[in-house]
Order: structure tokens, then C-alpha cells, then sequence
């Protein structure tokens, strides 16, 4: 088994095993664990070797790299800003906790359609 379909593997056990939660803080971060496991992901996929002309037959798309990142800087900072407001118990905690999440779901989505050649 190849490293990326390894991390790939332990980044969706890691996800499983999530419970529900039962305060918007416990929310944060199951939503952030989401994140690190999609991260865990995109890391890998970005430090495949760049696919140009003699690339090895697993290799990493710049165009993707680059929507991975955009996605992962998106969603690590309404990330942030829910876990601020949730630890505050602040009134836009569900708002930005609703917008983390989508935000997380549309990284996670990139990482399980990537595709290494």
C-alpha cells in the first residue's frame, strides 16, 4: 500500500470515529477533526512529485494543489472563528459553525476525488 493510500485510509478511520455532540464546543471540534483528517490528505496529495514529463506514475497536479489550499485556508479560517465564538458562547457560534462545516465538507470532497497520475 502506497503512503498516500495509507494516510488516506487513517484519515477516514480517523473521521468514523466521531461522536455527536452534545455542546457547540464538542461541535467545533468534531468539525475540526474533520478538517485535520482532509488536511492529513491534501498534505500528502501536495507533497507528491509535481506530474510533468518524466514524473513517476504517482504524482500531484498543481491546479489541484493550489484548490486544496485555497479550500484548506478557507476552511481552517471560518474554522477559527467558529471554535472564538463557541468558546465565547457568542450567538454566531451555529451560524459560523453551519458555514465550518460546509466549508470542511467542500475540502473534504476535493480529497476523496483526487487522483495521483
Amino acid at each position: 500500500m502506497t503512503k498516500f493510500a495509507t494516510l488516506t485510509l487513517l484519515a477516514l478511520i480517523v473521521v468514523a470515529c466521531a461522536g455527536t455532540p452534545q455542546t457547540p464546543q464538542q461541535a467545533v471540534f468534531l468539525v475540526k477533526t474533520d478538517y485535520q483528517a482532509a488536511l492529513v490528505v491534501a498534505v500528502a496529495y501536495k507533497h507528491l512529485p509535481l506530474c510533468e514529463t518524466g514524473a513517476p506514475a504517482i504524482c500531484s497536479q498543481p491546479k489541484v494543489v493550489r484548490q486544496l489550499q485555497a479550500a484548506s485556508a478557507a476552511a481552517g479560517a471560518i474554522l477559527d472563528g467558529a471554535e472564538t465564538a463557541a468558546r465565547d458562547g457568542e450567538p454566531t457560534a451555529t451560524a459560523l459553525l453551519t458555514a465550518a462545516q460546509q466549508a470542511v465538507a467542500a475540502l473534504s470532497t476535493l480529497t476523496q476525488t483526487l487522483r495521483t497520475n
